[in-house]
């Protein structure tokens, strides 16, 4: 098994959940996901009458369906559910999927969102500035992501539930047999965000599946991203479940966990490039709950992470409570200035600068072309390795003394992605060391 071959085998097992077994010939293959049509790949869904009359204004801008054609930016849209394959009713014994009928629900509101002084946004749907307190004659489910991003921000994603009439027209445009199967998920929805003492949060966690698809983007962000591989997220990742008057909440937390700190880290550097959509769906387990059927999709086009497209809600809590600048004191006329001192207490030395490496410390950096040959020196790439943990200065070191010429840059990409996935010191002294420098 080749490197790169471990590092993703190790992403998707965290992801699935179930460790990646090496292929065997003998077993014969899993039917295969129903084709579609190029055109039906990037079909997208119009805005709703009934959604756009919640007139909510995001910073992110909502793209028509055609925009697709036009490589929108910074641009939101609403993926078709057909283009996600689900559990078949027929799923436990057949292990058979099928593309997903209409999303049950409607994506409303998407926002990056901070609070100034709270490092960690909760219970965003509590705001005044999001849809849910906007309209409480409405009915919302509120994704909240808490990134691991400097400075802390949220990705808030806010569907809306159909009203009664509205539900009957999207149910007017199906056939007996898709009106049944929307009936079994609206029915497993409906207990989801339900007060049953039941369904507690471990059942939750059990049933809340996220499915990515990378439809645009680099090649090693497609490699090391499992696309198309549903995931119980929140069985992975910390999760809190709140219930208002009008909404239900998931607030995910993606800091509470090492592999997806990692994912984050890599994708967030080629958002710019990066167009991906994400639906959600609620496991089915019993004959009954099947064929399962997409709650709600998004699609991410090419988002900037710039401090321009946070959006600043809730008060300031970076200031505490009452506190005032101090008013300055009223100069009363004739006052004269108070006298300075005689004898004013000296002046702070300034901090001494950092003296410049030696020739001997410079030379004790250096690796012999020789040490680089397999089998390679652990020993001594561990020490130079403990001198420089700053991952820019591990980066320069590998390029400009394992490398006799410069790398190309498919070769950087290797490296940084391995900065990047590698877990701890030692992944970094075997995988670069021993895999990569044989190579060239």
């Amino acid at each position: 098994m080749s490197w790169w071959t471990g590092v993703t085998n190790s992403v998707t097992s965290w992801w699935t959940g179930e460790p990646v077994q090496p292929a065997e010939p003998a077993e014969p293959a899993e039917p295969p996901p129903p084709v579609l049509r190029e055109e039906e790949k990037d079909e997208m869904i119009p805005e709703e009458p009934w959604v756009s009359a919640l007139n909510y204004k995001s910073v992110l801008k909502r793209g028509l369906p055609d925009d697709i054609h036009n490589e929108p930016k910074e641009t939101v849209l609403e993926p078709h559910a057909k283009k996600f394959v689900l559990r078949s009713k027929d799923y436990l014994e057949s292990r058979i999927k099928v593309a997903s009928g209409p999303a049950l629900m409607r994506l409303a509101g998407y926002d990056l969102v901070m609070q100034k002084g709270v490092v960690k946004l909760s219970h965003a749907a509590s705001f005044p500035e999001l849809l849910p307190l906007q309209h409480p004659e409405r009915r919302f489910l509120v994704i909240n992501w808490q990134l691991p991003a400097s400075p802390p921000f949220s990705f808030v994603v806010t569907y809306v539930f159909p009203n009664e009439e509205e539900r009957a027209e999207m149910r007017s445009k199906m056939n007996d047999v898709e009106r049944d199967i929307e009936e079994n998920a609206w029915n497993l929805l409906q207990k989801f965000v339900s007060d049953d003492p039941e369904v507690d949060e471990t059942w939750r966690n059990s049933r809340f599946k996220l499915i990515p698809q990378i439809v645009e983007g680099p090649w090693y962000v497609r490699t090391v991203t499992p696309s198309n591989v549903p995931a119980l997220i929140c069985n992975k990742l910390a999760t809190t479940y709140i219930r208002g008057p009008n909404y239900f909440e998931l607030d995910i937390d993606i800091t509470t966990s090492l592999t997806a700190n990692t994912i984050w880290s890599v994708v967030s550097g080629v958002t710019p490039s990066l167009v991906i959509d994400l639906a959600w769906v609620i496991q089915g387990n019993t004959p009954e709950e099947l064929p399962e059927q997409i709650l709600g999709t998004i699609r991410l086009a090419r988002i900037v992470l710039s401090p321009d497209l946070v959006r600043i809600i809730g008060p300031d809590l970076s200031k505490k409570e009452g506190e005032e600048k101090p008013a300055e004191p009223e100069k009363k006329e004739g006052e004269e200035k108070p006298a300075v001192p005689k004898n004013p207490p000296p002046a702070r030395p300034p901090v001494p600068k950092a003296a410049p490496p030696t020739k001997k410390e410079k030379k004790a950096f250096k690796i012999n072309p020789k040490d680089i040959q397999p089998p390679i020196d652990l020993e001594k790439c561990e020490n130079i390795f403990l001198k420089h943990l700053n991952t820019k200065i591990l980066l320069e070191l590998i390029i400009s003394k394992t490398f006799p010429t410069a790398p190309s840059n498919k070769a950087l990409s290797f490296i940084k992605l391995l900065l990047a996935i590698s877990l701890n010191l030692q992944s970094h002294v075997e995988v670069i060391s021993s895999k990569l420098i044989p190579l060239y």
